[in-house]
């Protein structure tokens, strides 16, 4: 099959659902072309610090090509770009996959011109991802939710009506999805929905012992003693203060912890952060990085015992790739993620120090052979259900 996949970015460096989705369908045998622009989005824009080159290359490891174009329109996260139509067309896909419409690249697609072609778009809109950390940023993105309503809600009545199928990544997703609709298109939406998570890219993200090994003894920490770790952009939206003062009451309990935090980029809120682990009774216990490309995060992930994020990103399912046991608050963005118990626990908000010291006990009193067998566990467990080779091939069903 031929298969375009169309997202307004497309930053291999950083690994987003476009970059995971080329590399499991060129696995599972597609000819696959991915169509975006050369912009970086204001999330990538502190890791990827200049536009990629405009025209086509192509993926030596997977074979994917990338076909890039100049953006005619460039508006914070939103772009688009002339020539999509005719370079699509060009390609003449089998299926083709939406990502990020909200971001306006792809709606040239939602026409007739491309009516005979079989279209699945995927989605991910959830209220968690609004920045409303400061009161200017609470008011901003009530604007920004109240204009977007407007350009969301006649994209995706197009996407309802244009394409074989709608793929939800959570499930908060739905309602949210639905409130956007016309009438008619209410029940073409129920017909058309799929749930299917985001995920990981399985040639990435394992449990890699020897890495394990090796950044513990330069870390120097020992294999009993029980590693957290959080890798996520490091914002004061994620209120990371409050974890580490809940490590240090672990310490001062007498576990032998330690927490690693990756994802440092140089603005007030790390240096409060640094400040702050400065006047902990042991500093020495915290381990401050920036961000790390995906071979080095996967390293550090198998160096860990247990993920914990205060917010929902993609990189809590690339440590499940590792087996990493995760902790997470019980709410809509993440609470179809994990088995409570098996790959990992879920705490409500008030229950935060209690959870993380049971999290931490039970890993303390747990064999470091059988830590690693339980990992070994999860990878199976997680990979049947976040493996973007799992997900890919659920999307071509969709059209098969």
């Amino acid at each position: 099959m031929k298969i375009a996949i169309v997202s307004g970015h497309f930053m291999p460096e950083i690994g987003y659902q476009e970059t995971h989705l080329a590399k499991a369908f060129s696995r599972g045998g597609h000819e696959v072309c991915v169509f975006s622009t050369t912009a970086i989005s204001p999330t990538g824009q502190k890791v990827i610090r200049q536009d990629y080159q405009s025209g086509q290359s192509r993926n030596k490891e997977y074979g994917f090509s990338v076909v890039r174009l100049k953006p005619a329109f460039r508006l914070n996260s939103k772009v688009m770009a002339m020539q999509l139509q005719d370079q699509v067309k060009k390609f003449a896909p089998d299926l083709i996959v939406i990502l990020a419409l909200a971001k306006l690249f792809p709606a040239p697609l939602l026409t007739k011109k491309f009516k005979a072609v079989a279209k699945v778009a995927l989605f991910g809109d959830a209220a968690e991802y609004a920045d409303k950390s400061t009161d200017v940023k609470r008011v901003t993105s009530s604007l920004q939710h109240f204009a977007a309503r407007f350009t969301k809600g006649y994209l995706y009545n197009k996407a309802v009506e244009n394409c074989s199928a709608i793929v939800l990544n959570l499930p908060e997703t739905e309602n949210y999805f639905k409130s956007l609709l016309s009438p008619g298109n209410t029940k073409l939406f129920s017909d058309k929905k799929v749930m299917l998570n985001l995920g990981y890219d399985p040639d990435t993200f394992f449990f890699d012992e020897a890495s394990r090994v090796r950044l513990r003894d330069e870390l120097n920490i020992p294999e009993s003693s029980c590693v957290i770790i959080t890798a996520t952009r490091v914002h004061r939206a994620k209120k990371l203060e409050n974890v580490i003062h809940a490590v240090t009451l672990l310490k001062s309990k007498g576990m032998d912890v330690h927490y690693i935090l990756i994802g440092m980029h140089g603005d007030d809120y790390e240096k409060e952060l640094r400040a702050l682990i400065d006047q902990q009774p042991n500093p020495e216990i915290f381990h401050c990085f920036p961000f790390f490309d995906q071979e080095k995060l996967r390293a550090y992930y198998s160096s860990a015992d247990i993920g914990l994020w205060t917010k929902a990103a993609i990189s809590i399912q690339e440590a499940m790739g590792t087996g990493l046991p995760i902790l997470l608050e019980n709410k809509p963005s993440v609470n179809h993620l994990l088995k409570e118990g098996v790959t990992g626990w879920y705490y409500d908000s008030k229950q935060f120090d209690s959870k993380l010291t049971d999290a931490c006990t039970t890993l303390l009193s747990t064999e470091v052979e059988e830590r690693k067998s339980n990992r070994l566990r999860n990878v199976a467990v997680n990979s049947s259900v976040f493996s973007y080779d799992v997900i890919a091939k659920k999307i071509t069903d969709t059209v098969s």
